[in-house]
C-alpha cells in the first residue's frame, strides 16, 4: 500500500490542539497527500495553530517526507503555532535518529503526550530534548 490507501482524521480538542491521525502502510512524499492538504487547510484557517501528526498508524515514511514535514512545521511557526509528531514505530524512529530529525521537530511516544505538551506550551515528555 502507498499513499492512495492512506486515511486521515483531524479532530480538535478543547485546548485547540488538532490531532491528525494517519493510517497508511507506506507514505511516499507526504507533502502531496490528502494528509497534508487537511493539515494545510487547518493551518490556513487558524491563528497560532497547534498540530500533532500521529504516526502510530504508519508503517513506513520515506525520507523525502521529512523535508515536507519541516516545510509544514515552518508554516505553522510562521503563524506562531507549533507542530509535533507522535507514535513513530521503531523503524521510523530509527530514521529520525539517524537523520537528526529529532532535533528539528518535537516527537512524543503518544499523541496524549504531544497534545499535553503543546497545550502547556512546553516540550515535556519529548523523546529527546536538544
Amino acid at each position: 500500500m502507498r499513499n492512495g490507501n492512506a486515511s486521515v482524521t483531524l479532530t480538535v480538542d478543547e485546548n485547540g490542539v488538532a490531532l491528525v491521525r494517519i493510517s497508511a502502510q507506506v507514505i511516499v512524499n507526504i507533502l502531496d497527500t490528502i494528509i497534508m492538504r487537511k493539515v494545510r487547510d487547518y493551518i490556513n484557517t487558524h491563528d497560532k495553530p497547534l498540530v500533532v501528526l500521529d504516526l502510530s498508524g504508519v508503517r513506513y515514511l520515506d525520507s523525502f517526507s521529512f523535508t515536507s514535514i519541516i516545510k509544514v512545521r515552518n508554516q505553522v511557526r510562521d503563524k506562531e503555532g507549533e507542530l509535533a509528531l507522535s507514535g513513530p514505530n521503531d523503524d521510523v524512529l530509527y530514521l529520525f535518529e539517524l537523520t537528526d530529525f529529532l532535533k528539528a521537530v518535537p516527537i512524543y511516544m503518544t499523541p496524549e503526550q504531544a497534545i499535553k505538551a503543546l497545550a502547556a506550551g512546553n516540550q515535556a515528555g519529548r523523546i529527546m530534548n536538544y
